[in-house]
């Protein structure tokens, strides 16, 4: 990410941390939460979230509210691939 932010000047990385924050310089909290606090608007700026589903979701939600635009959202949803065997019906 750091190489991206250094070839590509208006790309920012933001490293969150969700759990105990050893780091105070690092913004803490579910990214759905402090979106807002990081960026006070989000249009004509190109998004990329990946995770789980609902937090995808989530993201979406909160970057349509501050003003992201729907053809400059990307996604890609994932789940535990350890989930146990598949069994067809």
């Amino acid at each position: 990410l750091r190489w991206w932010e250094a070839r590509h000047p208006k790309f920012k990385a933001v490293v969150t941390i969700t759990g105990e924050n050893p780091d105070p310089n690092k913004p803490t909290g579910r990214i759905p939460t402090i979106l807002a606090d990081l960026f006070p608007s989000l249009d004509h700026t190109s998004l990329f979230v990946a995770g789980s589903p609902q937090f995808v979701e989530d993201c979406v939600a909160a970057a349509r509210s501050l003003g992201a635009e729907e053809e400059l959202i990307h996604t890609e949803g994932f789940v535990d691939q350890n989930l146990g065997e598949f069994t067809p019906s």
